[in-house]
This record gives structure tokens, C-alpha cells and sequence, in this order.
């Protein structure tokens, strides 16, 4: 199982998850990736996962917040 497999199967198991998925591998398999990844290419800089994981705690927060009424 690669990465992308394992980011696959993560969201089928837990949907609510979300994933930066890195890969220095010009072929990586990433064009149907589920909407819970987001992709990042190597080389990446420290401040791009910082700024990815917070994009995904805030998609999180909006998911998990209750129904306005």
C-alpha cells in the first residue's frame, strides 16, 4: 500500500479526516484523490504544511459545527 492508497482508505474509514498528502514522485497517482486530501508536491516548505494543516482544521471546524437554527 503507497500513500495515496493509505490516504484512500483513511477517508473511506474515517470521512470526516483530512489528510496533506506529500510525495516527491513525479508519477504519484493523485488525480483522484478524495476531497478530504490535499496535495502537496516535494520540495515543500515548513510554512506550507503549517498553512495546510490549518486549512484542514478549519474545513474540519466547519463540518463538525452544528446546524444554524
Amino acid at each position: 500500500m503507497d500513500g495515496v492508497q493509505l490516504a484512500k482508505a483513511a477517508c473511506t474509514l474515517w470521512p470526516t479526516i483530512r489528510i496533506v498528502l506529500t510525495s516527491g514522485d513525479p508519477g504519484a497517482q493523485v488525480d483522484a484523490l478524495p476531497e478530504c486530501v490535499t496535495f502537496m508536491p516535494k520540495p515543500w516548505r515548513g510554512l506550507g504544511v503549517l498553512v495546510q494543516a490549518a486549512n484542514a482544521d478549519v474545513a474540519m471546524a466547519v463540518l463538525e459545527a452544528p446546524p444554524k437554527r
